[in-house]
């Protein structure tokens, strides 16, 4: 999906970043991609050859001349001390300059490269911001009061369609299935979790008003409307050509979704991910892993537009269902 003019780009977006921060002779010493392992074999071979000299010199076993390796026991242990000393110092460095240089990604260039890249794969797609703040609140979440935070939200249009796709990490002492009958409290027992929301305002269901909720419990197996979801079964919104359409794009998307569509909006929970193992298999947009090394970030930032691209083509499947119902 990307091309090699669009690789150019990104890599030059990098390029202008990495002049404003990494001026110094220091900064790019300690931006070099082996510094790390330089040093770390250098304290290992120091704290070697430390051990290694006070042991000859003071155990009794070893009939060598230990004149010679308690000098040499003593300038190792000065460069074991000296060299974990300047590695701390690097360290610090190190984290300094990748606060910089994500700082210096500036959202609007950022919101243009995917508006370029997205131009001829995603056409229908304009990005006009990048932000913390919902500007079409999910109406599906949670009744969940503790803690919440906003990951990056996209804000943008769809076929001159406002959307808002993002997500919200919680943390909380219940045990998040899906639906509110199933949610179990466990106090003290701190609970993590990421929700993708796809939000839209639109004209278009002022008559189509329905509400769907993923079961937490049903056989994998049968592939039915009511085995995966909780409605209102008296609704005439929720038609068998819907249900099948659901179930279609459950099999296409791998996703089984909270729908909820009012006259003027929708709110799509797409997924719920458990993020207690810190193994994220969904993760926040434009989440781009920043490194010192920009062959390394160049690769990181195709990646993190690959993620993106892929969580929004899913997406809009799921909006253009609804869409096409309406």
């Amino acid at each position: 999906m990307i091309n090699e003019e669009n690789s150019k780009q990104i890599e030059i977006a990098i390029d202008n970043v990495y002049q404003k921060v990494i001026i110094k002779k220091k900064d790019r010493i300690v931006a070099w991609q082996w510094i790390n392992l330089f040093f770390y074999f250098f304290i290992m071979v120091s704290l070697f050859l430390t051990i290694f000299s006070f042991v000859v010199t003071y155990d009794l076993h070893f009939q060598l001349n230990k004149t010679i390796f308690l000098p040499v026991g003593i300038v190792a242990f000065l460069c074991f001390i000296t060299t974990t000393t300047l590695i701390i110092f690097i360290k610090k460095h190190q984290k300094d300059l990748t606060q910089q240089i994500k700082n210096n990604f500036d959202i609007t260039s950022l919101i243009d490269l995917y508006n370029t890249i997205f131009a001829n794969i995603m056409p229908d797609v304009t990005i006009t911001d990048i932000t913390t703040k919902w500007t079409i609140t999910p109406t599906n979440h949670y009744p969940i009061n503790e803690f919440k935070v906003n990951d990056k939200i996209i804000v943008g249009k769809y076929q001159n369609i406002a959307f808002n796709i993002g997500s919200i990490s919680q943390a909380t002492t219940t045990v998040v299935d899906n639906l509110e009958p199933n949610l179990m409290p466990k106090p003290y027992n701190t609970q993590y979790y990421r929700y993708l929301f796809l939000t839209v305002t639109t004209s278009n269901f002022q008559n189509n008003a329905f509400e769907i909720n993923r079961k937490n419990k049903y056989p994998k197996n049968n592939l039915t409307f009511d085995n995966f979801f909780w409605y209102d079964q008296t609704n005439p919104n929720i038609t068998p050509t819907l249900k099948t359409l659901i179930l279609d794009n459950m099999v296409t998307t791998t996703l089984i979704p909270n729908i909820k569509v009012t006259p003027k909006a929708l709110s799509l929970q797409l997924a719920t991910i458990s993020t207690n193992s810190w193994i994220d298999n969904c993760d926040s947009l434009f989440n781009f892993n920043i490194s010192l090394n920009k062959n390394v970030m160049l690769d990181n930032m195709i990646e993190t537009i690959k993620h993106d691209y892929q969580t929004l083509q899913k997406s809009f499947v799921w909006l253009n269902l609804i869409l096409k119902h309406n």
